[in-house]
């Protein structure tokens, strides 16, 4: 009997510590217990739509300086040379200069006794030359190529005779533009759910900041280019868990325009349901 009441004691206390412990849980996976829905209320589906439009911020010229030599340290010093005549020209036209990786490669003996009229030894400078967006580009970019400006695009290691985008423009504060489209969209969500509801229904003109399921969306009204992509749509999303964006890359200085969309939840009390 004593046993029988031990056992049965020993549930109990189980059962009234479980729903504390899931709560534990729930709270690290970042689940608000804020976030179920109370007695009586009464869901309410929102939708709106907005519209924005973004344009790159600068341009970015993006390449790299490569030179051959006999040893190490004359090698690096002529580069510096290169990259020193380069960042006067850069600051004198407005500009900012990125120096990335510097990489040093050596050649390896050829093959069965056969000459190679290469140096061989190699460093390669990969940089990015900031520029306003409105710089004459194309005048900068030949001044830089006399410099001695010799590689382009990112992968500067290999000089593979390919076409690379030498310039790109960049479009900064994407994360700003996004969060601000998408309370344009809510705001729109708001403002038709309310034209529909009942006298009273809206207690305030501005939309509550208790929306569950929030989720927005956009697309470019555009199909643009962008680095190693074939000409596509550019989507933007906001939803718990969205990766960040903060900028975007162009091969062209347009005006994108963008088509959103927003869906959302609103918990009606059961008093106010309209």
């Amino acid at each position: 009997m004593d046993r029988r009441l031990s056992a049965l004691a020993l549930a109990l206390t189980y059962l009234c510590a479980v729903p504390p412990a899931r709560a534990q849980e729930q709270a690290a996976v970042g689940i608000s217990t804020a976030r179920f829905a109370p007695r009586g209320s009464f869901p309410a589906q929102l939708f709106g739509s907005c519209t924005g439009e973004i344009a790159p911020s600068m341009a970015i010229i993006a390449g790299g300086v490569a030179v051959q030599g006999l040893k190490p340290l004359d090698t690096s010093a002529d580069l510096d040379k290169q990259i020193a005549a380069i960042a006067k020209y850069v600051e004198e036209n407005h500009g900012k200069l990125i120096l990335l990786e510097r990489v040093r490669t050596v050649k390896n003996p050829p093959p069965n006794g056969s000459s190679d009229p290469g140096q061989p030894f190699e460093i390669v400078q990969r940089l990015h030359v900031e520029l306003p967006v409105s710089a004459p580009v194309d005048a900068i970019l030949q001044r830089l190529l006399e410099l001695g400006l010799d590689r382009f695009g990112e992968a500067v290691v290999s000089a593979n005779g390919r076409r690379e985008e030498a310039v790109l423009y960049r479009v900064t504060d994407v994360d700003s533009f996004t969060h601000a489209m998408q309370q344009r969209c809510i705001a729109d969500a708001w403002k038709t759910w309310c034209s529909t509801a009942e006298k009273d229904a809206c207690k305030t003109a501005d939309p509550p900041s208790d929306l569950e399921n929030l989720t927005f969306n956009a697309r470019s009204d555009e199909q643009i280019l962008m680095p190693g992509v074939a000409v596509t749509y550019w989507t933007l999303s906001s939803f718990r868990g969205a990766p960040r964006d903060p900028s975007k890359d162009l091969l062209g200085n347009i005006t994108v325009h963008f088509s959103g969309s927003v869906s959302a939840m609103y918990r009606i009390l059961s008093e106010e349901k309209p």
